[in-house]
């Protein structure tokens, strides 16, 4: 543990003349040192990854009355929170530098710096059935959703293996039309492949149904 106790120190000046003659000054507690805080945390978990991105802070600094958190995402300072839990909402990978000072009654000051990884992360989901004649807005476009995916391609095919539609954007799903007329009610056969933000390559085949 460190030192929590003001500590005094007395000075005394003595000087001596070519002639030997000698002189001295004693000033009793002219120095007054302060205790210092010491600044620590702890982090859990790290890494962390961007499927469970919330953080959890252990203050563990010593000899302070005050604190500030500083998450490395932004210009938000956490003051209230002694052990906080932190949400990083970034889908890329990345590290953050956590920055956390302390303060004590005496007005010193300290302060430490850790980094954390939130790690990439892959996940990819895509439906099997939706309904692009019913206009109503809901369901009437099929597409995948997923996070870390970094190349998107997606092929349609009909009972017969005709390619009758294909995107390489994620967000520009297929609208169950074929030359600018919806689709018969059938099941389709759509092919995907990814690669993701660690360069794996991911292929998958699934059927759809318009309904």
């Amino acid at each position: 543990m460190s030192n929590t106790a003001v500590a005094n120190y007395n000075i005394k000046l003595k000087v001596t003349t070519t002639a030997g003659c000698i002189d001295s000054i004693s000033k009793p507690n002219f120095i007054t040192v302060f205790p210092l805080p010491v600044a620590n945390f702890t982090m859990d978990p790290n890494p962390g990854n961007i499927i469970t991105p919330l953080e959890t802070f252990t203050n563990e600094s010593e000899n302070y009355t005050t604190w500030y958190w500083n998450f490395g995402d932004g210009p938000k300072i956490d003051s209230v929170n002694l052990n906080p839990s932190h949400l990083y909402t970034d889908e890329t990978a990345s590290t953050f530098t956590i920055e956390l000072i302390v303060k004590n009654t005496f007005g010193c000051r300290d302060t430490v710096y850790n980094a954390i990884e939130i790690k990439p992360e892959f996940t990819f989901y895509i439906p099997n059935s939706f309904s692009p004649s019913d206009g109503n807005g809901i369901n009437d476009i099929f597409t995948g959703k997923g996070i870390g995916i970094d190349k998107f391609e997606m092929l349609i095919f009909d009972r017969w293996g005709e390619q009758i539609f294909t995107t390489k954007d994620i967000n520009l799903g297929w609208d169950g039309t074929l030359k600018g007329e919806v689709v018969k009610q059938d099941i389709y056969t759509w092919k995907v492949k990814i690669v993701d933000v660690n360069g794996k390559r991911h292929n998958y085949v699934g059927h759809v149904t318009v309904l």
